[in-house]
């Protein structure tokens, strides 16, 4: 009896192998590609430094709705470099 249950169990393994539902020990897993802070800083380096020169922005000399036009252009800076590095 303990030999039908290995050999069952054996055969489910196999199976589940050729069928692609376990990973094969022999073959290197597919791993999507990491996002480190070095890649977004190499690829949104002038983005970055918008951000940081968002703090010296006064809305007094430039104007409320001139700030708020280059904050709305620095989001969709942002969101479009994410979506490129995406890619």
């Amino acid at each position: 009896m303990l030999l039908c249950s290995c050999v069952a169990m054996v055969l489910c393994v196999a199976v589940l192998l050729c069928v692609g539902v376990l990973p094969c020990p022999h073959t290197p897993l597919l791993r999507p590609p990491q996002v480190t802070w070095q890649i977004i800083r190499d690829s949104m380096g002038q983005i970055l430094y918008e951000l940081s020169s968002m703090k010296f922005k006064d809305t007094f000399k430039e104007g409320e709705a001139k700030v708020k036009k280059d904050f709305d252009e620095i989001y969709e800076n942002i969101q479009l470099a994410f979506r490129n590095l995406e890619d």
